[in-house]
Formats: structure tokens, sequence, C-alpha cells
């Protein structure tokens, strides 16, 4: 898929992106991932929102937060 259909899937319906964000929760628990504008972002659930790392690719935010030391 190029980036642009990509975008198209996560962004045109809401049940791809509910369903990653759940996949990426389950796969780092005690993390909170949303997307919002295009950009996947994840945090600790008890951390404020303003506290994330973020990333285009819903892939790269999950390695970054697997790598460790991302939530600063």
């Amino acid at each position: 898929m190029t980036p642009e259909e990509v975008r198209a899937y996560y962004d045109d319906d809401p049940s791809n992106t509910h369903a990653m964000c759940s996949m990426l929760e389950t796969a780092h628990p005690g993390r909170k991932v949303w997307r919002a504008a295009g950009v996947w972002h994840a945090r600790y659930a008890t951390w404020p929102e303003s506290r994330r790392i973020s990333d285009s690719n819903a892939g790269l935010l999950s390695l970054t937060i697997r790598l460790g030391g991302v939530l600063l």
C-alpha cells in the first residue's frame, strides 16, 4: 500500500483506527494509544496527554515503545 492508501485506510474508517489502537495497547500493556491528525500517539495510561511520543507510522511507534525509555 502507498502511504496515501494507508492514511486513507485509517482516517476514512474509524473501526480500522480503533482496531490498531487496541492491538498496540494489547502489545504494550499500560500504554494508551490514539490517532489524531494523521499521527499515532502513545503514552503511559496514567500520564497526562501532553507527555507522549508520536509517529506517523503505527509500526514505528510500536518499535519505539518496545525499545524502551521513550515516554519521557
